[in-house]
């Protein structure tokens, strides 16, 4: 009624307007410019904007209070695979998403860098909680050929086309362009069931080795390598030719000394490890877990987006883990943080009754939440604080 709705603009007025009240929004600036336009009212009060903010503190990532949540706090939200998505776990094989169990365990890595470097290390990752929803969804088709299924909020590491080096971030998939790069833990590669693959599995088992911290990344963070030392001989260059056939770099060290001289050692890089690991699955290397606190390979491991196809409404997978990670047709992949019965991304399908009003709330939470986190950040960056507080917000 026209009573109701007056009163309802007293309300908002003395919100917006009370000296008492510092409001804080996430991309408020549309909201007041909507009710400046619909009802004549104006903010007063508005003093702090997650979306300007995140902007300011990096402009090459999606700054939406979705995201903000999701990074920021425990509030998650629904990041989705396909169900058909191969999801790498902790022994090396590759199990459908929608099959993961709670309590299995995983290839995970850090969420975020835990070192000076922006190094992310592997982890072994185990599944908390997964369920199946309907999601708008997007197919990326990278540069190897390979295709993942995600959810249009799904989260990647990713960087811009443009650029070579750092600059590894998370990046939603409706963020993503054609070219963009996108991090890899390891090649989307099923296990070898040819005679080739099962003769290296069973020489590797016999002759090779994993090490922990001998090799270093571009990076400067420690990976991890496997080899082998044999006689050169028959058997030796049978090994080492496979290992080539497949395109893996084999670096031979020196030869031994006193009466091992005529023994000699291939060393592969991290990222052709991981290769050789996957590919042929050897029982006794695979039980030691080299990769868990390697940091993300570098050399080799990334990929380019050839293709990105709109695929409209999906079943697809929410997977949580203690990582917060998982590696999805190799690809370095963020899990759901959900601890609610419905997706917030879509509130047209939440019940409109004391539950919606719940959820509804969720959005104030976050984003106090989230612009706590960012006033921290801004304090350590004075001259963007004063930026922001004389020239940015003033704008908006």
């Amino acid at each position: 009624s026209a009573e109701r709705r007056d009163e309802l603009t007293k309300a908002l007025d003395r919100l917006l307007n009370d000296p008492g009240v510092r409001i804080r929004g996430a991309n408020l600036k549309f909201d007041l410019n909507w009710l400046w336009f619909k009802h004549g009212l104006r903010c007063t009060n508005f003093t702090f904007d997650t979306m300007l903010v995140g902007s300011m503190l990096d402009e090459n990532r999606s700054n939406s209070l979705e995201w903000h949540a999701k990074e920021h706090t425990d509030m998650g939200g629904y990041d989705c695979v396909g169900p058909d998505t191969k999801v790498l776990m902790a022994d090396l094989s590759w199990k459908r998403a929608g099959d993961v169990q709670p309590g299995d365990e995983l290839v995970g890595f850090d969420e975020k860098p835990k070192t000076g470097n922006g190094t992310r290390r592997m982890r072994m990752a185990t599944a908390q909680a997964t369920k199946i929803i309907t999601k708008p969804c997007i197919r990326i088709t990278v540069d190897t050929g390979e295709s993942v299924v995600c959810s249009e909020d799904h989260l990647w590491i990713a960087r811009p086309r443009s650029v070579e080096t750092g600059a590894w971030a998370w990046r939603t998939t409706r963020d993503l362009r054609l070219g963009t790069q996108l991090r890899r833990a390891a090649p989307g590669i099923a296990q070898g069931t040819d005679f080739e693959h099962g003769w290296m599995s069973g020489f590797l088992d016999g002759e090779g080795y994993t090490s922990k911290g001998s090799h270093v990344t571009p990076e400067g963070d420690k990976g991890f390598q496997l080899g082998w030392s044999q006689k050169q001989g028959a058997v030796f260059n049978q090994a080492r030719n496979i290992a080539e056939g497949w395109g893996l770099k084999c670096s031979l060290g020196g030869q031994h000394g006193g009466t091992n001289d005529d023994v000699a050692t291939v060393k592969l890089n991290q990222w052709d490890s991981m290769c050789m690991l996957v590919r042929t699955r050897p029982l006794r290397l695979i039980a030691k877990r080299a990769w868990d606190g390697a940091g993300l390979p570098v050399t080799g491991a990334v990929s380019r987006i050839v293709k990105l196809e709109w695929l409209g409404e999906q079943e697809v997978v929410a997977l949580k883990t203690n990582t917060a990670t998982f590696v999805a047709e190799g690809l370095c992949s963020h899990n759901s943080k959900f601890n609610q019965t419905y997706d917030k991304g879509r509130m047209d399908l939440v019940p409109v009754n004391d539950v919606f009003l719940t959820y509804a709330a969720g959005d104030v939470d976050s984003c106090h939440q989230v612009s706590d986190f960012q006033l921290k950040q801004l304090k350590t960056q004075p001259s963007l604080a004063r930026l922001y507080v004389e020239v940015v917000h003033p704008a908006a």
